[in-house]
């Protein structure tokens, strides 16, 4: 490291800071060791200086307490969750599991695209999460479900990361009065600030698209069976499922996560 300060490079007396894996606006993601079990850790952290809004705080709150009570195999385990006051002001931190693996977006930029064998394992096991999420009480919701938030672990599973604009279905209308999401992934119906579980089918269905061309300039306008049977080379049946999952019309989605999971198994080809 070349801190000068070793405190700037450990948090809490107990994870000592590697490399940077991820920078936006509000902060860093940070490789990180705990120091009390060995194992390497993902600490995420969000930075606020004087311009910066309650919403952010909100939004990380929203995240640490929804990762906090989520228990499955294909989302990162939350660890811990502290706040740190300095002379910059406070910085939040945010500590879960490790996942080795490869993020989707890192396979476009290395010009990977994927087949339909490889969509439909990605399908099923983002659609089963999806499943969990959505089927809480009340309904969580991703909001972000594009390729830089799937990682492809190295025994071809792939889990879904990133819940920074997770929402809980309950608030939905009453806390969230601006659009949140990722253009290109992201619902008609969410662009206007209403985001509903079939609003992470889309995006799940965008995300599938992109990948099977790896280019995410071709994405838009492209969801019509013509093009995925076509240009894309898919079965009808996965065709058909794309295409819903994309549709603008909500109503024309698949009614749930549930269902189009159904709708993928049954259209597995036969050995």
């Amino acid at each position: 490291m070349t801190s000068s300060s070793h405190h700037v490079d450990q948090l809490q007396g107990r994870y000592d800071l590697l490399e940077t894996i991820g920078r936006g606006s509000q902060g860093t993601t940070r490789l990180a060791r705990d120091l009390d079990t060995g194992e390497r850790v993902v600490a995420k952290e969000l930075k606020l200086d004087r311009t910066e809004t309650w919403r952010a705080i909100e939004l990380f709150e929203r995240e640490r307490n929804t990762l906090a009570a989520l228990d499955h195999p294909n989302i990162p385990e939350y660890l811990d969750g502290f706040q740190l006051d300095g002379r910059e002001g406070p910085r939040f931190f945010l500590v879960c599991e490790y996942i080795e693996g490869r993020s989707l977006d890192a396979r476009i930029d290395d010009g990977e695209s994927m087949d339909e064998s490889a969509i439909r394992s990605m399908l099923a096991d983002i659609l089963e999460v999806l499943t969990y999420l959505h089927g809480r009480e009340p309904p969580v919701l991703h909001r972000d479900v594009k390729p830089a938030n799937v990682l492809e672990r190295p025994d071809d599973t792939y889990v879904l990361i990133d819940f920074g604009t997770v929402e809980a279905q309950m608030d939905a209308g009453l806390s969230e009065s601006t659009a949140v999401g990722t253009a290109g992934y992201t619902a008609p119906e969410q662009m206007q600030g209403r985001a509903e579980p079939t609003s992470d089918l889309y995006g799940l269905g965008a995300t599938a698209l992109t990948m099977l061309s790896a280019r995410e300039d071709e994405m838009s306008g492209m969801a019509t069976g013509a093009h995925l049977r076509d240009e894309l080379n898919l079965s009808d049946d996965l065709a058909d499922l794309l295409e819903s999952m994309l549709a603008p019309d909500l109503e024309a989605r698949p009614e749930s996560a549930e269902a189009a999971l159904g709708r993928l198994i049954r259209s597995e080809p036969p050995a």
